[in-house]
């Protein structure tokens, strides 16, 4: 995201993992980890910044752990 000089991306839900054994200094234990860094809350790189939801529903288990849901409200100034 840096690379392409971006101020500010807002990303989708990703459920957060959904199911989060556990979560030591920023690193998310769960499937969605093991797939990629980028879970949940703001990432920065350079003068960029990301944000991704947790959203607030589930995938293919009706269920969430250590993990809340989540509806963001961003205030652009």
């Amino acid at each position: 995201m840096a690379d392409k000089n971006l101020d500010l991306i807002l990303s989708g839900h990703t459920h957060g993992g959904q199911v989060v054994l556990a979560n030591f200094g920023g690193i998310n234990i769960s499937f969605a980890g093991a797939v990629s860094k980028y879970i949940s809350g703001l990432y920065e790189s350079g003068k960029s910044k990301m944000y991704i939801s947790r959203g607030i529903g589930s995938v293919a288990l009706p269920i969430r752990f250590n993990c809340p849901p989540e509806i963001t409200k961003i205030t652009l100034v």
